[in-house]
């Protein structure tokens, strides 16, 4: 059957102008890669040259074939059209793979804006100033310390009675940071009796070495999830390390962070 006027047979029956442009294109990327493999292997055998080559035709009609099934007008195609303009000698795995670091980037910044993590970071920046305060009012109640908690308890109770405000200071303190403590380390937020439970760790009654010591394994827990939100924001990339730690953390926090580094 004759074909429509001003297409022409290509590669067998059936070729168009469209089956035309398509294998110019193909043709185009696979020169490019076989020249970029002659200058990248100059030593290459003829053999693993066709091995080259053959992988290249594949890599080239893979890249065609996924740049013609995205939507023309998607943002990840934009983006996609707008790197390979900007990086005319990048491959389109390449490009590829660029837009989607660019997509993934800007998730994680919509997360840390407005979502899960963005939740987590204000309770990482809430939690670091009440650890760092309860230190300083377990610090308060030092001059009293008999170091036996039953004696603690006996005489802390008689401070209560005559108006000393170390105690109720230090218990007040403790329930705050139990219920943001929670809050941070659950997935659920926690219930009323884990409050209970984590509030009941800093019982003003013991000891100073008690007291501090159950602080500080508060504060290396709080440390690890400083660790996991800065690892979901940076990537390991030392300027997007910075910004959090810089940009992100509240003073106490960072402060806090840096100490336990």
């Amino acid at each position: 059957m004759a074909l429509p006027a001003g297409t022409t047979r290509m590669g067998g029956a059936g070729g168009t102008t469209a089956s035309a442009g398509r294998e110019k294109d193909v043709r185009g990327e696979i020169a490019r890669l076989d020249a970029e493999f002659a200058n990248s292997r100059p030593e290459a055998t003829k053999a693993e040259k066709d091995t080259a080559h053959f992988e290249n035709r594949k890599t080239a009609e893979q890249g065609l074939s996924e740049s013609k099934a995205a939507p023309a007008r998607s943002p990840n195609q934009f983006l996609l059209q707008k790197y390979m303009k900007e990086n005319p000698k990048a491959t389109y795995p390449q490009a590829k793979r660029e837009v989607e670091k660019i997509i993934a980037g800007q998730s994680i910044e919509r997360s840390f804006g407005s979502g899960q993590n963005a939740n987590q970071l204000r309770s990482v920046n809430t939690v670091a100033p009440h650890l760092l305060t309860m230190r300083r009012y377990a610090a308060a109640l030092a001059e009293g310390d008999t170091g036996i908690p039953r004696a603690n308890q006996l005489l802390q109770r008689l401070m209560v009675e005559t108006g000393h405000p170390e105690v109720t200071n230090m218990n007040v303190a403790s329930g705050i940071a139990a219920d943001e403590i929670v809050r941070l380390l659950t997935s659920t937020g926690g219930t009323e009796a884990d409050r209970q439970k984590m509030e009941d760790r800093f019982k003003a009654s013991w000891a100073q070495g008690q007291i501090f010591g159950a602080i500080r394994v508060a504060e290396e827990f709080v440390g690890a999830r400083f660790e996991s939100l800065e690892q979901g924001y940076a990537r390991n990339d030392p300027e997007k390390e910075q910004e959090f730690e810089q940009n992100m953390l509240i003073p106490d926090a960072r402060m806090l962070y840096y100490d336990l580094k």
